[in-house]
């Protein structure tokens, strides 16, 4: 049973991750039990480095939920959380953000089982898996007459925060256009395929961090 709940995002996309963490609050997740960065009340405690905190995080076995967008895949530090994350193999619950699409992120990441925040079906899919995966990972039951109203906000507000994540993605670029780019030896990044093939290859439990860093550091 995990007992922490960590909501890995981009900081840019921080509007729709605080919808994610305002739910989880509303539907009885204790505020301690959750991991929200963009937060300083649940985020990375003062005089403590982000990268020390995430490794504790993930060997405390937590339930991750993923907020992937165009800006997470661009991002490093944000593909060291998803790759640890599913290398040392806690329950993850990745949510794929408009306009990318499980094409695009499959291509990138592999097939697996996607939620999208896409159309009122997609929505209704989502946050229907999302209510069993607290009851499944944090054993918490929350009630329809909690659940509803706080799904409806989640609907209510979405517009908004998907536009303020398009407004914050600024020059990222999606994660097909990124491994079409050429890149010189003095600006070459690191893309997603790269790491994920780095996490992939690594088997042990206790070396799977200290990879993944390393990665997030090219």
């Amino acid at each position: 049973m995990a007992q922490r709940v960590f909501i890995s995002h981009a900081a840019g996309d921080k509007a729709l991750a605080g919808l994610i963490q305002r739910l989880l609050l509303m539907s009885g997740v204790p505020r301690d039990r959750v991991f929200y960065s963009s937060d300083r009340a649940t985020g990375v405690p003062a005089g403590r480095g982000s990268r020390e905190v995430l490794k504790e995080m993930l060997r405390d076995d937590p339930f991750v939920i993923e907020v992937i967008s165009n800006t997470f895949m661009t991002r490093p530090m944000c593909l060291m959380e998803l790759g640890a994350a599913w290398v040392m193999e806690v329950p993850t619950f990745p949510v794929v953000v408009p306009p990318l699409s499980r094409t695009e992120l499959i291509a990138q990441i592999g097939d697996v089982h996607l939620p999208r925040l896409g159309t009122e079906e997609e929505l209704d899919e989502l946050f229907d898996e999302l209510h069993g995966r607290l009851f499944e990972h944090l054993g918490v039951t929350v009630q329809a007459a909690v659940w509803n109203p706080a799904v409806r906000d989640f609907k209510r507000d979405l517009p908004q925060a998907l536009a303020a994540v398009d407004a914050a993605s600024g020059q990222a670029a999606s994660p097909m256009q990124s491994a079409a780019r050429p890149q010189t030896r003095s600006s070459a990044r690191t893309t997603s395929s790269d790491c994920l093939r780095i996490w992939w290859r690594t088997t042990s439990r206790d070396s799977t961090l200290p990879t993944a860093l390393m990665c997030s550091a090219s």
